[in-house]
């Protein structure tokens, strides 16, 4: 090897080293001239990072980098998605500021007033911007975009630009002064603090404006020509309800329907029936279908949506199942309400949003309303925080239905988010259902929202007649102390099925859910994991409810006897057993573990229908009778809302009943609860409600009291109660541990021992709690905190 003095030298087989990359000249990449500066949310950040981060614009993007806008932005060594809140002159920022890696979307996905609404849930739950974003918006659909953006240029509204939803805040603040609608209760000094809806007469003092009545005989200055609302007129406050709604006043109401199907008559300008077809995947009714099939509250709210057309304000209807979805659809096509197509894209249409939907008709689904091409949007919960122009009235129908709690962080409520989006819209509240919860009965009587009910001679030819079959009505009917079904029941049931078929809603899904030793009666447990054995099918060995492991062998642990009995009777076993005891008549099941799954509808002939809770059909003209069994199984739980979703499970099937003046007639079955029993008897919702709120103020419970769940390991736990730093006012309860079958998601039963501790401060001090529980958060994730400890505002239940 030979080399000079003035070379680097080499190594036969050794490559050469690579030159060096020449680094790009300064000035090289061309900036925005104005507003140079995005400011951006970006998603899945740890909770410390909640804020804004500055990013430089390239030329390339200021035209597509606006507000709203979904973009790429480096962050951290990756490439992380966020959203443009804001296009500045400026920056505070002294380092380097990093540019725009791409503008993802052509179409701005959330609008000024949407983003401010989305910060006010974060902070009233503890939560993160970027979090809330995630349940806000649905994954993009590139191929659902470009037909979008495709069937806008080739339209007849080609030259509308493409613009977010709800044109800037001011117009919102200027709504809402002038409908003086402003939810009671406090803000925060930067006046982007939640609002507590709440039963506390103190908050609605607090509150700038007063809220509009839709009673008091005043009904707001209307068109001659006032569209028709019959359903509506039915309630005492109904018809003034309805014209502040249309008047664009803001009201606020809780409505309890009346039971029924299609009890009220639509004019005869509108259709009489109702065109349903497929609008994606579950969401689906059939060919045709008469308004009698349809409920009354479908009927009611497809006629108030229809009636926003005359002021053109977009209309939100969010609703806890995609079942419910497709009912209203179909009210809405009823009353002349079509689904969104772009051959009449001019017209008083509606699109849903349902995680039934596909990815590509979700997200398109999402953009025709978000631009304002459907003014209507019915949808689950994730449609609550859909953002669009000009909101005029927002729905949330059965607000005690477990579905309208979200399942992630920041767990907020469709209830809460309905009063939230008035309050910074000034649009008008409707929270409506069959019953009534305490929630809702804490905003009448804090006088936040108004009454909008039946008189009770109205509600007792509506509803059918109701009959409690208690241990007593057991005792003395001729063996029906040992009967699972009554002789008077069973009698009942023979002559209802003469008129036509006959309801039975079961609380237990399956054949035998769970077994016992027929010796001893001890519950029957499996080796492998301890769960309760059940039978799956007449003859089948117990199985582990929990494993699925087969138990043939199974020995009671206590007296070593090998034989079981059934201690629960599931909806399979009572079809089963009704068959044998009503031979010759049909028998069909319906629940989502039921061969034929959950049946949208059955015909009007004679039959017996077992179902489940939330899985029975409706049938046009209603049941002829209602038979809901093991009543003590329905209302014998422990939690907070025990009393409340039992009756709610009740008053739902009962009124797929007809009328009493029509021959209806419901049997609950069993001891059940006595408060729920007596407010189902008398169909009272609003009694119960309201001696429930009283109750609650006793014990310093929700809604009177704001409460908060933290759970984790004892020593975790009693540093973050140790550390947080409470409002005055505030009250610990606990830690105490929980037993296994309540450990949080990501727990380790095997090495810690899990407890939970409850927060609870008055309601007026609500959000002074959030903002103490979200600066815990922010030191535990700055801190990198290896132990975890989960906290949730407003759980739903506290054991």
């Amino acid at each position: 090897m030979s080399a000079d003095f003035g070379e680097q030298l080499t190594f036969s087989g050794i490559p050469e080293p690579k030159k060096p990359r020449a680094k790009r000249p300064v000035g090289a990449v061309e900036y925005a001239e104005e507003l140079p500066f995005a400011r951006v949310v970006v998603e899945r950040l740890p909770a410390h990072l909640d804020r804004l981060f500055d990013y430089r614009v390239p030329k390339k993007f200021d035209e597509l980098a606006v507000v709203g806008a979904k973009v790429k932005v480096p962050f951290g060594g990756q490439m992380l998605d966020g959203y443009v809140v804001e296009r500045a002159e400026d920056t505070e920022h002294q380092g380097r500021i990093s540019a725009l890696k791409s503008v993802v979307s052509g179409v701005p996905l959330v609008s000024p007033d949407a983003l401010d609404l989305y910060r006010r849930i974060a902070d009233y739950y503890a939560g993160s911007l970027g979090d809330v974003l995630r349940l806000a918006v649905p994954p993009r659909h590139a191929g659902a975009e470009k037909s979008f953006l495709a069937q806008v240029a080739s339209s007849a509204i080609a030259g509308e630009a493409i613009a977010p939803a709800d044109q800037g805040a001011s117009a919102a603040e200027e709504a809402a002064s002038a409908h003086d609608t402003a939810v009671a209760g406090d803000s925060d000094s930067n006046g982007s603090g939640p609002t507590d809806t709440s039963a506390d007469p103190e908050a609605a003092e607090l509150s700038p404006h007063k809220p509009t009545s839709p009673g008091a005989g005043e009904t707001g200055t209307l068109e001659a020509a006032a569209p028709e609302t019959p359903a509506w007129d039915m309630y005492s406050t109904g018809p003034a309800f309805v014209s502040h709604v249309l008047a664009g006043s803001g009201p606020r109401a809780v409505w309890t329907a009346l039971p029924g199907t299609g009890s009220v008559p639509t004019s005869s300008a509108l259709r009489t029936k109702a065109q349903v077809t497929s609008s994606g995947p579950g969401v689906e009714v059939g060919a045709s279908q008469d308004t009698d099939l349809l409920p009354h509250w479908t009927l009611a709210l497809a006629q108030l949506a229809r009636g926003m057309e005359t002021s053109n304000k977009s209309v939100v209807i969010v609703v806890p199942v995609a079942k419910d979805v497709t009912r209203v659809a179909a009210a809405l096509r009823a009353v002349g309400v079509d689904q969104f197509s772009w051959d009449n894209a001019e017209a008083w249409s509606f699109v849903t949003l349902t995680h039934e939907l596909s990815a590509a008709a979700r997200f398109e689904n999402y953009l025709l309303a978000t631009q304002g091409k459907a003014k209507v949007v019915v949808g689950t919960r994730a449609a609550a925080l859909t953002p669009v122009p000009e909101l005029g009235l927002v729905v949330c129908w059965d607000d005690g239905d477990s579905s309208h709690q979200e399942k992630h962080a920041p767990y907020p409520h469709t209830r809460e988010i309905a009063a939230l989006r008035a309050e910074q819209s000034g649009s008008a509240l409707l929270i409506g259902a069959l019953d009534r919860t305490v929630h809702a009965q804490s905003l009448l009587a804090s006088g936040w929202a108004q009454d909008v009910s039946a008189e009770r001679s109205v509600v007792r030819q509506a509803a059918p007649l109701v009959t409690a079959f208690g241990e007593m009505e057991i005792q003395r009917d001729s063996g029906g102390a040992q009967a699972r079904l009554p002789g008077a029941v069973w009698r009942d049931i023979t002559a209802a099925l003469k008129r036509g078929p006959v309801l039975i809603q079961v609380p237990r899904a399956g054949y035998v859910p769970y077994v016992a030793c027929a010796r001893c009666r001890e519950a029957a447990r499996c080796a492998t994991c301890n769960g309760p054995l059940g039978l799956g099918s007449a003859g089948a060995p117990p199985h582990c409810t929990w494993c699925g492991s087969l138990a043939g062998d199974w020995a009671c642990a206590s007296c070593g006897f090998g034989s079981v009995r059934a201690i629960r009777i599931g909806s399979d076993r009572t079809a089963e057993e009704l068959g044998r005891a009503f031979p010759g008549t049909t028998v069909r099941t319906s629940g989502a573990q039921s061969k034929g799954g959950v049946l949208e509808s059955v015909p009007a002939k004679s039959a017996l229908v077992i179902a489940t809770p939330g899985a029975e059909p409706y049938v046009q003209g209603g049941y002829a009778m209602g038979v809901l069994l093991d009543a003590h199984l329905s209302s014998g739980g422990s939690g907070l809302y025990a009393n409340q979703e039992a009756l709610a499970r009740w008053m739902r099937a009962a009124s797929l009943v007809s009328s009493r003046e029509r021959g209806g007639k419901v049997t609950l079955v069993g001891q059940g609860a006595a408060l729920p029993t007596a407010a189902f008897v008398r169909w009272d919702p609003q009694g119960m409600a309201t001696r429930e709120l009283d109750e609650r103020a006793a014990l310093k419970m929700p809604p009177v009291w704001r409460v908060a769940s933290v759970t984790g390991d004892r020593l975790t736990v009693t540093q973050f109660l140790d550390d947080i730093a409470l409002p005055s006012s505030a009250e610990v309860l606990g830690p105490v541990e929980l037993a296994p079958e309540d450990f949080p998601p990501g727990s380790h039963p095997s090495l810690d021992r899990v407890v939970r501790a409850i927060i609870r401060v008055p309601l007026r001090q609500g959000r002074e709690l959030a903002r103490a529980i979200k600066a815990m958060t922010h030191i535990a994730s700055a801190k990198r905190t290896s132990t975890r400890v989960d906290v949730v505002l407003d759980p739903k239940e506290l054991a």
